[in-house]
């Protein structure tokens, strides 16, 4: 009994002279959570995947989606687990709560985009189509995998469409519209997620830079 509370004294003592705190797991995880995103919508607006004769891009999509959903798991654990922190070192919940739900809305949008595309797979698509395709891939990637920067609103404000084709291919006539508004869709939450990362980063950092002091007091 005694050497048990001995041991327990010890491991409380050193909870608060050594801390290690979820918020300090939290900027890999965060970071994971983005290139995870980026690379299932890579995956999911791959033009390849409509004219290959195997199910190599399938696989890579498989992958892609599950990285994806293991990446939101581990960052809603250790949210779970900063819950049971002391109320000064938690993370910004509601930034953290934003970011998953920006998460999984995107991850709709590229599940429709992808089911809209396997209908057609074996069918050679517009030029016009691909070039969306492509433009929405290189734009949503480019917001999540950049460093992390001050985000305003004015970064989330839903693009622009650009204008369809005058003379629309009779197949991309009940195709594009619904693709248009979903790669609008998925641009606006890939700015949302990149705003999202931003906010969480200059939280925790503030974080930092005020308990450093109050450490450096304990420890004096």
């Amino acid at each position: 009994v005694v050497d048990t509370v001995i041991g327990t004294g010890i491991a409380w003592a050193f909870a608060y002279v050594l801390p290690s705190w979820e918020r300090s797991q939290l900027p890999a995880l965060v970071q994971r959570v983005l290139k995870a995103q980026a690379a299932h919508v890579r995956t999911s607006l791959s033009v390849d995947q409509l004219q290959a004769v195997d199910n190599a891009p399938e696989l890579a999509w498989r992958l892609a989606r599950r990285e994806a959903y293991d990446s939101l798991s581990a960052l809603v654990l250790a949210v779970d687990r900063s819950l049971k922190e002391p109320r000064a070192v938690q993370p910004p919940l509601q930034a953290l709560e934003q970011l998953q739900a920006h998460c999984y809305q995107l991850l709709g949008q590229m599940s429709s985009v992808k089911i809209m595309l396997m209908m057609r797979r074996g069918q050679t698509p517009s030029p016009f189509a691909v070039q969306q395709l492509q433009a929405a891939s290189a734009d949503i990637d480019a917001h999540l995998l950049t460093p992390l920067a001050h985000a305003s609103d004015a970064d989330v404000r839903l693009p622009k469409p650009p204008a369809p084709a005058r003379v629309l291919d009779p197949k991309d006539r009940d195709l594009l519209p619904w693709l248009m508004r979903r790669l609008a869709a998925s641009r606006i939450l890939a700015r949302q997620l990149q705003a999202d990362a931003a906010q969480i980063h200059q939280a925790l950092a503030q974080q930092n830079a005020a308990t450093v002091p109050a450490d450096a007091a304990k420890a004096a």
